[in-house]
């Protein structure tokens, strides 16, 4: 009896050790200058390219509840991370508003949060795990003060 107790034991261990180790899902892969949608912790390979970009966090969520009637529309921020080959990642905050997204420009390329799903509800909690932001990664284009590429 003590004998089989023990071998469910480690029979227990090692699948829960293999489960654990398992490779974290590979980045999508995205054509620059196309809108794509990453979950929190997602990641995004840019074709064609070395860059990848993901989602850290979002880090705000203040937006006017679906149903509501609110003084202000409110806002969100994501933090977002891009990265060259194997160079050091660089993070950027993303804020959308009602009027739209916040661009910024790091690694030669312009970044931008074009939606964050799923709409805010009244009395609901979004959990993390739980959102998905939609971005556009383009070529770097200057940005004026508005956050809109100069034209």
């Amino acid at each position: 009896m003590k004998m089989k107790i023990a071998a469910a034991t480690v029979f227990s261990s090692l699948l829960w050790t293999a489960c654990s180790m398992a490779k974290p899902e590979a980045p999508q892969r995205v054509a620059l200058g196309s809108a794509f949608t990453l979950p929190v912790g997602g990641s995004a390979q840019m074709e064609g390219g070395s860059l990848r970009v993901g989602v850290d966090a979002v880090l705000n969520d203040s937006r006017c509840p679906k149903g509501e009637q609110c003084v202000w529309a409110g806002d969100a921020t994501v933090r977002v991370w891009l990265q060259q080959a194997s160079g050091p990642r660089q993070s950027l905050n993303l804020r959308l508003m009602a009027n739209g997204g916040s661009a910024s420009q790091a690694l030669g390329h312009q970044i931008r949060l074009l939606r964050l799903e799923p709409e805010a509800v009244s009395g609901k909690v979004i959990a993390p795990a739980d959102y998905l932001a939609t971005l556009e990664v383009k070529a770097g284009e200057p940005l004026g003060a508005s956050g809109a590429p100069d034209r």
